[in-house]
């Protein structure tokens, strides 16, 4: 019987899936990355500053 693979943090973060492991105590961290919301309405991310 086959089973599927999974990755560990070390392996996904070595493979490129990831790019940081976040260990207890970094919620701090996590509260500073823009939401999906703020993606999708614009607030986060690169900023045009001049438009042709």
């Amino acid at each position: 019987m086959r089973r599927p693979f999974y990755m560990d943090p070390l392996l996904a973060k070595e493979f490129g899936v990831i790019d940081k492991i976040l260990w207890r105590g970094q919620e701090a961290l996590m509260a500073e990355v823009p939401t999906r919301e703020d993606w999708g309405n614009g607030t986060a991310g690169a900023k045009v500053g001049n438009r042709f």
